[in-house]
């Protein structure tokens, strides 16, 4: 039996002793759970143990097996309070202290049946809510729900188990869909709306309001929540338009699979609008001013999608369309603000990427992010070719420009074939990537893109972040003679590890002049060139061990402290009076504290 996978007699035994109990948490991995919910555990664990304790022996293997605590945390968030997982079914038991609406209970049952059927499925999903307060146990059954005895519950706990936690292994992708890039699966309701989306779904269906706008950033699931209530209304009996604000490649491949009328912008012209019970648009902030103004003067219900931070042209921004439905009188708003689609390390590194100094960020790995160099723009172009037929990559780059007067094109793209802004707007793709040239740079802090071409109408920096962020899993940069933005990505991908080296190297530098050591004293002691330590302390690297723990020892500190993470502080009478004299001062008068501190030491 692992620890971290629980059986559920050594739970109830823990639980009689508040000390035992204190460490069976640690060695399982559940400490951060809430004392109500350990009480909850060690409840439902003595109605099962009951139910089975009298049965033939074999029964007792419904007491191994599991997870209490887990969470998935890919895209959005689900807590489950136990789980079981064995070679056919999969086992959750949430629990409640109180009694809560039977639609609350239902709706996170049903939730949770449609993640865990994402793990695996072949495996039958079994779910349970138990609420202490009135002692009454529910399940779902066909999609309703029911109250059910501890008996029902038990009878659907296997004999099998599985010790690993399945959840782990989740992909987002099972989870979150973009109906624009995979439609079979929203037809085949195969999709997850969180509990955010559903309110906004829910309200929208009710209200009697005849605009209503969904406002959101990228990832935040506002196509999603639109197609859900397009499908809705249409089985409600009404006759439902929805509109891509932008240009698709498959738009009647759609609006073939769905059972109301979708189109991109381009086929509005030629449609009448005026029958449709409900229009949807979705990138609203992409609408040119006529069709705003013959969409808003329709007879029909309206709900817009809009993200103003994605607009890819400065006629767009002169439009305006959210400050115009802002001021539509009685308009019903709502915003999204949860992500739902969301990779921390790459939401990191593109925030940090077009804002160095972005405050609120930490240091963390990039493992999906690479950059190549190239000083020839024909071998960079046939270099995405290559990675585009053999590594499945798709690239993205600042939309070109052509006057319709002389067809002459400003702002040519650097590889011909690459998709751009208006074509990837609302779609995701998994690996992507981006060529640079020297149209990208820093000004200040801020990284832009400046288009080459006597005259440009489109917003070349937000085209840029349009296309860095369509990606899902693997971005590469191609940085064709562009040496300082390819310096600039390298330390941004390190940046880690660059926090960490120069933290050892402030260490090194600190121990030294707080000792009163010169270089050379110290190359002595390391057995090196005065020149190898000097670069030690700068660059916070150590040439071999032997150097490192020599130099440990002289300090008479061990290696874990030249080398390891900022020791915290301990929070002493003396950290908190020092905390509290430095809280006005400035870095000289700090300074010159710290100088006085280490004389008053050293001179006892």
């Amino acid at each position: 039996m692992k620890s971290k996978a629980i059986n559920l007699l050594s739970f109830m035994e823990a639980y009689k002793d508040d000390e035992v109990f204190e460490s069976y948490k640690y060695i399982n991995n559940i400490e951060s759970m809430q004392e109500q919910e350990y009480a909850g555990v060690n409840e439902i664990a003595s109605h099962i143990f009951h139910n089975i304790e009298h049965q033939a022996g074999v029964e007792t293997k419904k007491l191994f097996g599991y997870h209490l605590d887990k969470k998935v945390e890919i895209g959005f968030r689900e807590q489950f309070d136990l789980l079981r997982f064995s070679n056919d079914s999969i086992l959750n038991i949430e629990l409640k202290s109180e009694r809560i609406s039977d639609e609350e209970i239902k709706d996170q049952l049903l939730r949770h049946k449609f993640v865990l059927g994402c793990v695996d499925t072949e495996k039958e999903i079994y779910t349970f809510t138990y609420v202490s307060e009135t002692k009454e146990l529910f399940t779902i059954s066909n999609e309703s729900l029911t109250k059910v005895t501890i008996d029902i519950l038990c009878s659907a706990i296997s004999l099998d188990y599985l010790e690993n936690n399945l959840l782990d292994d989740l992909d987002a992708d099972s989870l979150i869909v973009s109906p624009y890039s995979d439609i079979k699966r929203f037809i085949d309701h195969r999709y997850f709306l969180n509990s955010e989306q559903k309110k906004i779904v829910q309200d929208i269906l009710s209200t009697t309001k005849k605009v209503s706008m969904i406002k959101g950033g990228a990832g935040t699931g506002k196509t999603l929540v639109l197609f859900d209530l397009a499908d809705k209304l249409t089985k409600q009996g009404n006759k439902v338009l929805l509109i891509f604000c932008s240009i698709l490649e498959n738009p009647i491949e759609i609006d073939n699979h769905v059972d109301f009328k979708f189109i991109h912008i381009r086929q509005l012209q030629n449609l009448s609008i005026e029958n449709f019970d409900y229009i949807l648009l979705d990138e609203s902030q992409r609408l040119y001013e006529v069709n705003y103004n013959r969409v808003i003067e329709s007879p029909a219900k309206l709900i817009f999608c809009v993200d103003k931070a994605q607009t890819l042209k400065y006629d767009e921004i002169s439009l305006n369309v959210e400050q115009k439905l802002e001021n539509i009188v009685g308009i019903q708003k709502f915003d999204l603000k949860e992500k739902v689609r969301t990779d921390e390390s790459l939401s990191t590194f593109i925030l940090k990427l077009f804002e160095k100094d972005r405050n609120g960020l930490q240091p963390i790995e990039f493992p999906k992010v690479n950059a190549v160099y190239f000083d020839s723009v024909r071998r960079a172009r046939y270099f995405i070719e290559v990675m585009k037929r053999d590594e499945n990559y798709e690239s993205i780059e600042v939309a070109s420009y052509k006057t319709k007067a002389t067809g002459t094109t400003y702002n040519e793209k650097i590889n011909s074939d690459s998709k751009d802004g208006f074509t990837v707007i609302g779609r995701e793709y998994e690996n992507v990537i981006i060529p640079i040239d020297d149209r990208t740079s820093y000004i200040g802090n801020k990284l832009v893109f400046r288009p080459k071409g006597f005259y440009y109408p489109y917003l070349g920096t937000n085209g840029l972040f349009q296309a860095i962020t369509r990606v899902k899993k693997h971005l590469l940069f191609v940085v064709i003679n562009n040496k300082e933005i390819y310096a600039e990505i390298q330390e941004l991908i390190n940046w880690e590890k660059r926090r960490n080296l120069k933290r050892i190297s402030s260490r090194l530098k600190l121990l030294r002049e707080t000792n009163n050591y010169q270089f050379s004293d110290l190359a002595k002691v390391c057995k090196c060139l005065e020149s190898t330590y000097k670069n030690i302390e700068e660059t916070g690297k150590f040439p071999n061990n032997k150097i490192l723990n020599r130099l440990s020892n002289f300090y008479n500190v061990s290696s874990n402290f030249l080398i390891g993470e900022p020791i915290e502080l301990s929070m002493t009478e003396f950290d908190i009076a020092y905390q509290k004299k430095i809280k006005d001062m400035n870095k000289e008068q700090i300074s010159e504290l710290n100088q006085s501190l280490i004389n008053f030491l050293n001179n006892q």
